[in-house]
């Protein structure tokens, strides 16, 4: 019974010491890093659309023409540059 309980500590403890040497171990250096981010910025370009069509008020015809001079001397009155504005024909 005394070889019994030998044996089977023995066992146990070559059970133990064998446990540690089947890990596989990634001896890699690395870094973990968790974290967020804002930034706030300031836009410096912005695209508007305007459409012109003709159209008649108190009975007088109103041409794209007409309309598009009107909006160029807005444009110019306020500071912006006329290269700035471009035509898309549709």
């Amino acid at each position: 019974m005394k070889a019994y309980k030998i044996l089977s500590v023995l066992v146990l403890l070559a059970v133990v010491i064998k446990l540690p040497a089947q890990t596989i171990e990634n001896n890699t250096p690395y870094i973990e890093v968790i974290g967020t981010a804002k930034k706030e910025i300031i836009p410096n370009e912005i695209y508007i659309t305007i459409n012109i069509q003709e159209r008649i008020e108190r009975k007088e015809k109103i041409s794209i023409e007409k309309q598009e001079l009107a909006l160029k001397k807005a444009i110019e009155s306020l500071g912006i540059p006329l290269e700035n504005l471009s035509l898309i024909l549709r």
